[in-house]
Formats: structure tokens, sequence, C-alpha cells
């Protein structure tokens, strides 16, 4: 469940998501229908979603990120990236677990379900998704 869906900075986010990014419905709608808890991020520009659910005693810091490529061999294609924001507070860097591309009819099945098990959990290596990139040829938006 989104646990800030009813914010008007995120509903309105969701709304330009659905229109922007079909490729991803099916995450979007886990995220507002599932047990485990997110949080839409609405201090940046971007679309993404932290996990809320506690990693054993410590806050849970991973995020996953959706956008559309936009350079590259994979220009145009829907991306959802695994991230965690460094603990630093002045800092903008961000250690990558990795990006699922998705295709243009959507994700394969069972990996919506991979992705918010892996966020969930704090991207604990044996719930990593199959089909996870650690190395790919594209910018990450900020």
């Amino acid at each position: 469940m989104l646990t800030n869906a009813d914010l008007p900075q995120a509903r309105a986010r969701l709304v330009e998501a659905r229109r922007r990014l079909p490729a991803v419905l099916p995450l979007l709608d886990a995220f507002e229908g599932r047990p485990e808890e997110f949080s839409l991020l609405v201090e940046g520009s971007g679309l993404e979603f932290r996990a809320m659910a506690s990693v054993g005693r410590h806050p849970n810091r991973a995020v996953i990120k959706l956008f559309e490529v936009g350079d590259g061999p994979l220009e145009g294609r829907t991306a959802v990236f695994f991230y965690k924001k460094s603990q630093i507070p002045w800092s903008r860097d961000r250690h990558s677990y990795g990006v699922c591309l998705v295709g243009s009819s959507g994700p394969a099945p069972g990996e919506v379900e991979e992705w918010v098990s892996f966020a969930s959990t704090g991207f604990d290596p044996e719930r990593r998704p199959s089909r996870l990139r650690q190395a790919f040829t594209f910018t990450v938006p900020d």
C-alpha cells in the first residue's frame, strides 16, 4: 500500500505516471493494492517509491525508481531501477543494486512480486529479481 497516496502531490504524480509509463501499470497497481508499505517520494521530480518495512532493527532505505530510458541503444524503454541513497545528508550519491527493463507489453509473470519483495526486504540477495541487470548502457536520471 502507498502510505501517502492521499497527498495531492502524490496523487497527481501517480496519474501522470499512469499516462506516461503504461508498461509499469501492474507495478503501480501493486504499490497501491499490496500489503507491503511504500511511500512515493514527492520531494524530487522523478517517480520513486521507498520501501517502508524495517530491515531488522534498521529503517529500510531501498528505493525503486521508474523512468523511461533517455539515451543509448535502449532509449524509450521503461526501466525499474533499484538503489539506496547515500547516508551522508548532503550527498547525491546512490548505491545501485541494478535495473530491470520492462517490455512494451509490461512485466513478465511474477516480476512485479519479485520487485516488491526485493525492495521490501531491503534488497536481500536471496530475493534478487531473476532479470536484474547490474550493468547497463544508459544514464539514470536524477
